[in-house]
């Protein structure tokens, strides 16, 4: 709806479901979309003329190929919103990181009042490294930095799940950040059970349900599971070599011949 529906239609919608706050992940964790500037500008715009605030979970927003200032964009069009990032899921460590939040002026007092009080999480040192870290990368330029590293990445797992019983799901396969979602042949497991094989192989994933927040209780919500590619290489590439010998052993995963 978001992403597709005609400005008219998402009105209504909008409209109809009497929305307050509209919550939006761009681009979407975990299959990759990403809403372009115009579609921002669009979506931005008529939430201002309709009174409803946008939250904004830019979390991978580094990995968009079209990058763009999200946020002017948000203040240009005077929306009433709240935006943040996790600098962890550009840099993947536990070392340092940091959730960046942004937000117009009417909630910035409040806003402030919270995360002084209850979500502050990182310290000014680590401010200090998390801004050289971006400075470096902006200079290197991000197709040398990220990018390549990600469609290298994709490329290696995607070759790695022939005949596993394991691929890409449809929705997933443009996407552009550094996770995979991955959907099933063999119909008798579920995702939970499906990270729980993997997890006994050495490959940890995350179930699928969990990012159906509303309909996670769904059969067809359970059929999908997230796989990050932003690890270690030496943790990526056993992943991939257990893969590549489920693949060879006729494949956990690959629909029943019952």
């Amino acid at each position: 709806m978001v992403f597709d529906a005609e400005p008219q239609e998402l009105q209504q919608w909008l409209k109809n479901n009497r929305i307050d706050i509209l919550f939006i992940v761009s681009p979407t964790n975990p299959s990759g979309r990403c809403l372009s500037v115009q579609r921002l500008d669009i979506i931005s715009s008529l939430v201002h003329r309709l009174g409803i605030t946008l939250a904004l979970d830019s979390s991978f927003r580094l990995y968009n190929r079209e990058l763009f200032d999200d946020v002017d964009i948000l203040l240009r069009n005077q929306t009433r919103f709240i935006a943040f990032e996790d600098t962890g899921k550009t840099i993947p460590t536990l070392d340092t990181k940091a959730s960046l939040i942004y937000s117009s002026a009417d909630l910035a007092k409040e806003l402030e009042e919270l995360y002084n009080e209850v979500y502050l999480c990182c310290s000014g040192l680590s401010l200090a490294l998390i801004t050289r870290s971006f400075e470096l990368a902006k200079d290197a330029g991000l197709e040398n930095v990220l990018w390549h590293l990600v469609d290298q990445r994709r490329s290696r797992l995607r070759s790695a799940l022939v005949g596993t019983g394991l691929s890409v799901a449809p929705e997933s396969m443009h996407s552009v950040t550094g996770l995979e979602w991955l959907t099933f042949d063999a119909k008798e497991y579920n995702d939970l059970q499906v990270c729980t094989l993997l997890e006994e192989y050495g490959i940890a994933t995350v179930s699928g349900r969990q990012f159906y927040w509303a309909s996670s209780f769904l059969a067809e919500h359970q059929s999908r599971v997230r796989l990050s590619m932003m690890k270690p290489e030496h943790n990526f590439e056993r992943a991939l070599q257990i893969l590549r010998l489920l693949g060879n052993q006729g494949g956990l995963f690959c629909r029943s011949k019952k």
